[in-house]
């Protein structure tokens, strides 16, 4: 250990040199994220304005059994 002579910040301008950025590789990956983002976008706003056409039949009472309330009459006081 005695040969490195080495500072810190000569160790950190050395590490930095040998990093490079592959561009092509990043740009292609921001492509297909930002594709896949639109698109699920698109789906989810297009999903909330088309129903699928599923009836839920439990949420609605059947109209043979509904109670029918009756009209109140014009003379309150009868």
């Amino acid at each position: 250990m005695a040969g490195h002579s080495l500072s810190k910040t000569d160790m950190i301008s050395t590490n930095q040199e040998q990093f490079t950025y592959d561009y092509d590789t990043l740009r292609t990956t921001g492509l297909i994220l930002a594709i896949v983002m639109f698109l699920a976008g698109i789906i989810i706003a297009l999903s909330k304005k088309f129903k699928c056409g599923k009836k839920s039949n439990g949420s609605k009472v059947p109209e043979t059994q509904a109670t029918q309330v009756p009209a109140p009459s014009d003379n309150i006081y009868a």
